[in-house]
């Protein structure tokens, strides 16, 4: 009779013990998210903005540590630096070993300014490109060659690349070498002496195409690592030669296309590689809200601070009347603050299944900047308790979305990570380096964007 007993109180409490155990994983009682604002403020980005331009011209004798602080003694609210450095001493003979070692001390200062940089190497600095530049095709390859290497060490503060060595203060013109067969052997010699991570560029989008051989954009291919620059944005209908007359679907690639085919050009292509350059003259096209609309379609992440003062002053004194968090700014900032990406985060929902004891998460992401962020984003969930933190990946794509798209970040996590107890639940993005990228919304903090929390029973 005894046994029978045993037989039937040992179930129970077997089913006692386990359920206990279940139900003691499943210790959330509730889970709640933050209403997010977004804000105006500026926001820290070292890959965009506003950029001025410093000058070094590459000799076998030159201090490069005391050039570099003499450069920028006076710039010191910028982010993003444009580096000239002209190699007219070497116009006709390859680099020299000191020359090589001054270019890896010029870095090795330019470092220590802990910022990004916009790179030009020209033989030019006086629009007399056809005085100083190299007779030679393959003198110029030679030198690409003979830079690859100090690239490749500092890629990691190099936003971009701008030009092939070429015409008046390299921006392409006013060179020898403007035929397809020539450009391609230049930009297929820098991009072999160059790690695929070196974002490069030419000025106009007829190049471009001369280059790659193509007008398609395809992701992962050598057409996503070549960008552009414009030095003549928004000067006329042309942007100064950027543009032609030729219809895209009547003259094919190798042509300077209309206005409206070459931006329609540009709003695909910059989506995965940079565009940005110098505003010039004060003109129908640059007018705030004209220019607000261009910079978007050309998907714009750097200007030039100097020029042209004519226009960036008629941005200035354009006051925003949009209803916006931008309600009353000035026109210039409002421009400076949209060059490239800015992140908002929106809305975040946090729902709990019982039965797999998971919480699932997601969170509305919106890129307001005229540009997407052209490097890797590591999105997290972090959870922070007394005990510690735990993050999880988020899953989705901000790489493409910019002039106010959006996309979903979502993951799930199984309560059993976490140890009992409330805990804050925070968004962070950083970059493929682990540098933090910004979300302009006002609750941000050191430890992210406070999306919710969850509550222990």
């Amino acid at each position: 009779m005894r046994k029978k007993w045993w037989l039937i109180v040992l179930p129970i409490v077997v089913l006692l013990i386990v359920g206990g155990l279940y139900m003691s994983r499943r210790w959330l009682r509730a889970a709640e998210v933050f209403t997010l604002t977004e804000t105006s403020d500026a926001q820290k980005s070292a890959d965009q903005g506003f950029y001025y331009i410093h000058y070094f011209r590459l000799t076998d004798d030159m201090d490069c540590p005391d050039l570099v602080k003499k450069s920028y003694d006076w710039d010191r609210d910028t982010r993003l630096s444009l580096i000239e450095i002209n190699l007219c001493d070497y116009t006709r003979i390859p680099l020299t070993e000191k020359a090589l070692t001054n270019v890896r001390s010029l870095f090795d200062a330019l470092r220590q300014e802990k910022r990004r940089f916009i790179v030009r190497f020209l033989y030019d600095f006086d629009g007399k490109n056809m005085e100083t530049e190299p007779t030679r095709r393959s003198l110029i390859e030679t030198h690409m060659s003979q830079l690859g290497d100090i690239i490749n060490e500092n890629k990691d503060i190099i936003y971009t690349l701008q030009g092939l060595f070429i015409g008046n203060w390299g921006e392409m013109h006013n060179t020898r070498y403007t035929n397809t067969e020539d450009l391609q052997a230049l930009f297929s010699a820098l991009a072999s002496a160059t790690d695929d991570e070196v974002l490069l560029s030419v000025r106009v989008p007829k190049q471009w195409r001369q280059c790659t051989g193509t007008d398609r954009v395809v992701p992962g291919t050598f057409s996503t690592r070549l960008g552009l620059y414009n030095d003549g944005m928004m000067g006329n209908k042309y942007d100064l030669g950027t543009y032609g007359e030729a219809r895209r679907e009547d003259y094919g690639i190798i042509a300077k296309w209309c206005r409206e085919d070459e931006l329609d050009f540009q709003d695909q292509l910059c989506r995965y590689v940079p565009n940005g350059g110098e505003v010039v003259y004060d003109t129908e096209y640059n007018d705030f809200e004209a220019a607000v609309a261009n910079l978007a379609k050309m998907h714009v992440s750097y200007l030039n601070r100097d020029y042209d003062r004519r226009a960036l002053d008629k941005w200035a004194s354009h006051t925003v009347r949009d209803g916006s968090v931008w309600d009353g700014m000035d026109g210039l900032t409002y421009i400076g603050r949209h060059l490239g990406c800015r992140f908002v985060a929106d809305s975040a929902r946090i729902k709990y299944s019982f039965f797999p004891n998971e919480l699932s998460l997601s969170i509305s992401m919106r890129n307001v900047g005229f540009s997407p962020l052209y490097r890797v984003i590591k999105a997290e969930a972090v959870f922070v308790g007394a005990d510690g933190k735990v993050a999880i990946p988020l899953d989705g794509d901000l790489r493409t979305i910019c002039n106010g798209e959006t996309a979903e970040l979502t993951g799930t996590l199984s309560l059993t990570a976490l140890k009992r107890g409330d805990q804050a639940v925070y968004l962070r993005l950083t970059d493929g380096t682990g540098k933090e990228v910004s979300v302009a919304v006002r609750e941000a903090d050191a430890l992210g964007v406070p999306v919710g929390r969850i509550r222990a029973r």
